[in-house]
């Protein structure tokens, strides 16, 4: 486990400007300006030189301008006074990672088992389930979640997931759904087209109402900005703009279940300006085990969230494989908490369910936990950080890198005196 001062001084350093060859055609590029600015005037100035302002972003001083040309880019930006950075505007992607893992046994033909639970779980396509079936999944009980519901279910705590977006009509969701935007596109309603952000949303705050499934905080509020689009990608500026739009909506909690291995600059700072205001931030690790932990979790800000693999046990309890790091997830020092990540059962566009895995499916055990947490009394991302490591078993066999402080027990967040 890492601390703040060991994340800093792991960021590279940023350039100003790419190296990608003129003939790439239009670019976008972020531009941070060192001080409060009058934009109209900076609209003129990008205007002349070829270029044009697509997206305001207030919240770091900033805007989003399109270019023909990285020359031209080059060239315009170098004559603009004021201007801190410069970067492109990139994309992020979805961690997602396929169920079946190189060397994983088909869990089509076991039994898993967590905390005394016994679960046999589907096929991965989304099916629907009849009333008055509601399930507590393996990987909420394996959190400890149903321990803490005995003092607090997340109630009028605001959890905002920024991912592709959410099916507003699930019957497990819509309790628990107070508002969404989309910025992707924008003055659309925040909808899910890929499936990714239903499924984490579901994790974090499915209802406690009689059916389906229910989740880590079940009485939370679900505040949704879709900043991925139905590929599961999205450009940085939009992660800026929905962060803005979290903390204007005074979310406690944030949930990022999406990452590059690029560090941004531009985005750090709308971390560190949400982060400031009082926003507890979560996010994924990554899925790929050969690189490093992906940005924005490794931002010091951030709880960087790894993913297990649950055991696995024979019809006669004879256990085949001790619950473990998952094949996929991305460590390295970073890395705060480990959460369930493979094989996460949880809501799915149409109003079904759906079984996914990777590190996105972990994180958003860790940002309900920070809800229920908030529930108890804690306040500042420090306060909240602090409560969850203490709630924190360690996995034996684990090293700090692949588990930070371990995996929550949510039963044993201490209430706040």
């Amino acid at each position: 486990m890492s601390d703040m001062l060991r994340k800093i001084m792991g960021l590279p350093v940023l350039l100003l400007l790419s190296s990608v060859p003129a003939w790439c055609g239009m670019v976008d590029k972020i531009v941070v300006f060192k001080e409060p600015v009058a934009f109209g005037r900076i609209h003129s100035s990008i205007t002349r030189g070829g270029g044009e302002i697509t997206k305001e972003l207030d919240i770091i001083n900033a805007v989003v301008a399109r270019f023909p040309s990285e020359e031209s880019a080059a060239l315009a930006l170098s004559r603009m006074p004021g201007v801190e950075l410069v970067e492109n505007d990139d994309y992020l992607y979805r961690l997602f990672a396929d169920d079946e893992m190189p060397g994983l046994p088909s869990l089509e033909n076991f039994i898993i088992k967590a905390d005394e639970v016994v679960v046999k779980f589907s096929t991965s396509r989304p099916v629907k389930q009849p009333v008055s079936t509601q399930k507590l999944p393996w990987d909420i009980r394996r959190m400890g979640a149903r321990a803490a519901w005995q003092q607090v279910t997340g109630r009028g705590v605001k959890v905002c997931v920024l991912d592709t977006g959410i099916d507003t009509d699930h019957p497990d969701l819509l309790p628990n759904y107070a508002a969404g935007s989309n910025f992707v596109n924008p003055g659309t309603p925040p909808e899910d087209d890929k499936g990714h952000g239903t499924h984490v949303s579901g994790t974090i705050a499915a209802a406690d109402n009689r059916f389906g499934l229910i989740g880590m905080a079940p009485d939370a509020s679900l505040y949704e900005a879709k900043v991925l689009d139905s590929s599961g990608s999205g450009k940085t500026s939009w992660l800026i703009d929905g962060l803005a739009w979290c903390k204007m909506n005074g979310a406690s909690v944030a949930n990022m279940s999406l990452g590059n291995t690029q560090v941004s600059e531009a985005l750090h700072k709308a971390i560190q300006a949400v982060y400031d205001g009082g926003m507890t931030l979560v996010a994924s690790s990554g899925n790929d085990p050969k690189a490093p932990v992906h940005y924005p979790a490794a931002y010091p800000e951030v709880i960087a969230v790894s993913a297990s693999a649950p055991g696995i046990s024979d019809s006669s309890g004879t256990i085949i494989t001790p619950e473990s790091l998952a094949a996929f997830s991305s460590i390295g020092p970073e890395v705060d908490m480990i959460a369930p990540g493979q094989r996460i059962y949880s809501t799915a566009r149409g109003g079904a369910y759906i079984m996914m895995s990777g590190t996105s499916m972990a994180a958003p055990h860790v940002a309900g936990a920070a809800a229920l947490a908030v529930s108890l009394g804690y306040v500042t991302p420090v306060e909240i950080r602090r409560a969850l490591e203490l709630a924190a078993v360690k996995l034996p066999g684990l090293t700090e890198e692949q588990q930070g402080f371990g995996m929550i027990n949510a039963g044993n967040i201490p209430i706040k005196r």
